[in-house]
């Protein structure tokens, strides 16, 4: 059975980035709350892999790793994650695990003007986690402006056993803003 190389998160936007990893068979996580949780590629640590937003690499200010790459972007301004096994992910850098590359959505010229939007909102029990997300999108033949905001809060989490858990809520606000400018038929400034 082949592994899944790449996630479409064409899903709903309240997903969370790490229950898109989970569809994958190479992704395993270390759970250290209900919040953000570390990816495992290939069971082997970040320390063994490369995790980039758009190619680029993004370095945790933790050193407990309570804020691995993946909890700083949004499913609602996520289009795909590219997942590479092993030598394969050494694009982006040296790695023994391979890579995991989260690619922002981006909205293309178009002749005449586009605009598109999405909000969705929802609540969830077990942590009584409500969530805001909302995107909006503009394209013109010689610019384009997309922007996306997301909140989340959630309370404490509670177990198996129906026993809350401690200090595992959090709040979560999220914007992002991509302009670009055609400058020639064949380039563009970002």
């Amino acid at each position: 059975m082949l592994a899944r190389k790449k996630i479409q998160t064409e899903m709903k936007m309240a997903v969370s980035v790490d229950e898109f990893l989970a569809s994958s068979d190479n992704i395993s996580f270390i759970k250290r709350g209900a919040y953000a949780w570390e990816p495992l590629l290939n069971n082997m640590s970040t320390e063994r892999s490369t995790i980039t937003i758009d190619g680029m690499h993004v370095f945790g200010a933790c050193t407990d790793k309570m804020d691995p790459i993946t909890s700083y972007i949004e499913s609602n301004n996520l289009s795909s994650v590219d997942i590479k096994s092993g030598q394969e992910g050494s694009l982006h850098g040296a790695t023994v695990a391979g890579s995991i590359d989260l690619k922002r959505k981006t909205t293309p010229f178009t002749p005449g003007k586009k605009y598109s939007g999405a909000y969705q909102t929802g609540f969830e029990f077990n942590n009584n986690q409500f969530f805001n997300l909302g995107n909006l999108s503009y394209s013109s033949n010689k610019f384009v402006a997309d922007g996306s905001i997301s909140f989340r809060k959630a309370g404490n989490y509670y177990d198996g056993n129906n026993e809350e858990v401690n200090h595992s809520q959090y709040n979560k606000f999220n914007t992002s803003v991509g302009l670009a400018y055609k400058t020639s038929p064949f380039s563009a400034v970002g």
